[in-house]
């Protein structure tokens, strides 16, 4: 059975169209096993594949179409693709160095060259790609490669590719070199062809519509022109180079680095029960309760480590005079976060619940943000590097939202932004859109197609970014896991954090609020030190926001929520936490406001 080799998903930017889940489908559908990414210069679709391969019963394989120049030293336009698959534990490694490498030498494409390939070649296979490839290599890469080099016949029916099969197939009969038939897909089916190549703003070598995953029968059709023999070859060695890769990614493992104590679950009890001396709250019965109804849950959900490295950090920053937040999130509901001083807000005076941070039924990565402010964001991540070694930020992906896509599909399909404009301003979703054509001036039919191209937009990658909080800690180098890959000036761990976490590797979320430099410099400006921890809750804090003055405030300073502060008129922490319950779609819609502020009046 054919199984599909080099193929490329949206995380190739620009030219790829499909999503990783499209590809397994595709290949569960139509009885494939084996699958190979091969996204254009970088491997960050390749956690995802890992991930969910599992789920549709397919062996994923970590690829890369790469850039081979002659001198990665030399800055030099010139380059031709080849691509790279992992065999093995040890070629995945290779691979993920060579992607990192490739980007350090980065000159408008990461790029490699025989050198590099050399010196990590092993546990790899490497194959010659599309009409771009480098027939002019074939003796260099079969001395560093051996018989782990391919040649790929394609299937596409673009003017040059016939030739170029037949080229490729006179390569390997001269220099003793095994060829596989390959469809360079960028996106599953034929009906989004269309989409894709306005996508690609209509690049030349998109002009034929077979750039999508094919079927034996279809490679057999598309290579119809070749001796059947050579067509039964070529099939039967796509098989073999996708059974020689193997390798997948280990998940469910702890891969925590060391917290610095023998026993992390004994050191959490010692710095909970000295929190609550300090905070005078040893004999409470309620928190004794909760503290060790939670230490059996941490015990099952292997919480320990976590918060001794978090404990650290957050003491760090107070000895270091780094105000931290209050606390955010499920956290602030942890009893032991706040015995710890990790989050400031006793979450049983509040009635938090634990359950939602927590649950030994919904085990998941523990997830504590910690807010610092902005300028010192980066002296706390230098700190973590300092103290550990291996500390990444890691990349973000920006896909398109509804308006986005309805505002590149009027690019791609070259419409007058001003009447896109127009039409985003009345939607907020593509569900949004009238059935009927609301310019007078342009046909129906474009209309359609605007429409129809917006859809297969939607969702798509149109950039990578630096996550705003997310920080992996490692316990060696990265290669094992994943690449790093260049963004911009920085240079991030290339897969979504939760693919990282998925794999056992421990991420904090660290995020720099400028909030807190403001009350630094409100502080400074005062020239008091006081504890912001210890203010009482005062009158005019709550008169204030009742004037509507919620400027700056996080979650209140919408006019949806000073409408609603105005309105309701908050007197305490309790009532604050119920706007901002209330101001939301379902409750606003249902009426609820309305009966919450009957209710509060005692109607």
């Amino acid at each position: 059975m054919f199984n599909s080799l080099h193929t490329h998903s949206h995380y190739s930017l620009r030219d790829g169209f499909q999503s990783v889940k499209d590809i397994l489908k595709f290949c569960k559908e139509n009885g494939q096993t084996s699958v190979a990414l091969t996204d254009h210069g970088t491997m960050s679709g390749c956690g995802e594949g890992f991930r969910y391969c599992k789920e549709y019963g397919i062996n994923f394989i970590a690829g890369c179409e790469h850039y081979l120049t002659a001198d990665v030293t030399i800055k030099d336009k010139k380059y031709q693709h080849i691509i790279l698959y992992a065999m093995n534990k040890t070629g995945y490694r290779n691979l993920n160095i060579i992607t990192t490498e490739a980007h350090k030498r980065f000159y408008i494409k990461p790029r490699v060259d025989l050198e590099l390939l050399s010196q990590y070649n092993e546990g790899i296979i490497c194959t010659t790609a599309c009409l771009a490839g480098c027939q002019d290599k074939i003796a260099s890469l079969k001395a560093i490669f051996g018989d782990r080099l391919y040649i790929e016949i394609h299937t596409n029916t673009l003017t040059d590719q016939r030739e170029a099969n037949l080229q490729w197939l006179r390569l390997a009969d001269k220099y003793d070199v095994p060829f596989y038939a390959a469809c360079d897909s960028h996106y599953t089916t034929t009906d989004s062809a269309d989409a894709h190549r306005a996508w690609s703003f209509g690049g030349e070598a998109y002009l034929v519509e077979d750039f999508y995953m094919h079927t034996e029968e279809q490679v057999r059709e598309a290579l119809k022109y070749l001796p059947q023999d050579v067509v039964d070859i070529s099939i039967a060695n796509t098989v073999v180079a996708a059974e020689r890769c193997s390798y997948q990614v280990p998940f469910g493992e702890n891969h925590y680095p060391k917290s610095g104590v023998e026993d992390s679950k004994l050191e959490v009890r010692r710095r909970v029960w000295q929190g609550l001396k300090d905070k005078g709250l040893d004999k409470n019965e309620e928190h004794i309760k909760q503290i060790r109804h939670e230490i059996e849950v941490f015990e099952k959900v292997d919480y320990f480590d976590y918060f001794i490295i978090v404990g650290n950090l957050i003491g760090w920053c107070h000895d270091n005079g780094i105000r931290t937040g209050v606390g955010r999130g499920s956290v602030v509901g942890c009893d032991i976060a706040f015995a710890m001083d990790i989050t400031k807000v006793d979450p049983l005076k509040h009635g938090l619940v634990f359950e939602r941070f927590a649950h030994t039924e919904r085990v998941s990565p523990a997830d504590v943000d910690i807010d610092v402010p902005k300028k010192d964001r980066q002296t706390v991540i230098q700190h973590l590097r300092d103290k550990y070694g291996e500390v990444y930020q890691v990349i973000t992906f920006l896909r398109m939202a509804n308006k986005s896509a309805l505002k590149r599909a009027g690019q791609t399909r070259n419409f007058d932004h001003n009447m896109i404009d127009d039409l985003c301003s009345k939607i907020n979703d593509l569900d949004d859109l009238p059935e009927q054509c609301p310019w007078p001036d342009i046909m129906q039919e474009e209309y359609e197609i605007l429409v129809s191209t917006a859809y297969h937009y939607k969702d798509k990658l149109q950039a990578f970014g630096t996550h705003a909080s997310a920080v992996v800690i490692l316990d060696t180098d990265p290669y094992d896991y994943c690449a790093v890959e260049r963004v911009k000036e920085t240079y991030n761990l290339n897969y979504d954090y939760k693919d990282l976490e998925a794999m056992g590797l421990l991420k904090l979320d660290i995020l720099g609020l400028e909030t807190l430099d403001v009350l630094d410099e409100c502080l400074k400006n005062i020239g008091e030190d006081i504890d912001l921890n210890r203010l009482p809750e005062a009158d005019e804090c709550y008169k204030l926001l009742c004037k509507g003055n919620t400027g700056g405030i996080f979650q209140l300073e919408s006019n949806l929520m000073g409408g609603l502060i105005k309105r309701i008129r908050p007197q305490s922490i309790e009532d604050l936490t119920h706007i901002v319950a209330l101001g939301r779609p379902a409750p606003l819609q249902a009426g609820i406001v309305d009966e919450f502020i009957d209710g509060k009046k005692g109607k």
